[in-house]
């Protein structure tokens, strides 16, 4: 394939981009011009994912695409399911999918062969979490005969680390039916508070009361 469409759709944003002046627009302009920016990307994407593939090497496609390393091994890894997922490439391919739900569609059908089209329909029609949400049920579901319980197991581990403000991060990953009952327990106290500081006149998101 020749890159000159590549190197002509790319001058072409080039120039948009220097021309684009958002506090001229009116809101029905904005929300065109988004979503054109916004396929513009997806199609990108799918670009990236399928080279990302082919060159087969994460370090060097987070050097050129300017993300993590991690990020890059998540690109390849769904350019490779989508290899056996015709249909959700075909819509990324198009452009009708960003890069993340193809990832979570991908998934989903290799776990369960024929929920892609399920899949498509919330990727049209909902939130990203909404998909990923369904994606995430549908393959536990599939999972659940095949070992999903001896690897949660295996999977449970605790980290900390700490930012730039001196903030201690706690990472925990439970099996569900650990996890969840804390869960659940942490956030019913929360609502209890949150609910108090509201009357006494003081507003705090909920997380804040959660930690």
């Amino acid at each position: 394939m020749s890159t000159d469409a590549i190197e002509e759709a790319v001058g072409w944003l080039e120039k948009a981009n220097a021309d684009l002046e958002p506090e001229l627009l009116t809101a029905e302009a904005t929300r065109s011009q988004l979503a054109l920016y916004a396929r513009a990307e997806k199609l990108a994407s799918y670009g990236k994912t399928m080279l990302a593939r082919k060159l087969d090497d994460a370090d060097e496609t987070a050097r050129v695409t300017g993300t993590s390393v991690p990020r890059a091994k998540a690109t390849v890894d769904t350019a490779t399911a989508l290899g056996e997922a015709d249909e959700v490439r075909d819509a990324f391919q198009a452009g009708n999918i960003s890069l993340d739900q193809a990832s979570e569609i991908a998934r989903a059908e290799k776990a369960h062969p024929g929920s892609f089209s399920e899949l498509l329909e919330v990727a049209r029609s909902d939130s990203f979490q909404a998909l990923r949400e369904r994606a995430r049920k549908i393959v536990l579901e599939a999972e659940q005969y095949r070992g999903l319980a001896s690897r949660q197991r295996e999977a449970r581990s605790a980290r900390s680390y700490s930012d730039e403000l001196g903030m201690v991060h706690l990472h925990l990953a439970w099996e569900p039916h650990v996890g969840t009952p804390i869960v659940n327990r942490a956030e019913a106290e929360a609502a209890r508070l949150y609910r108090q500081a509201k009357k006494d006149g003081r507003t705090e998101p909920f997380e804040r009361h959660l930690a």
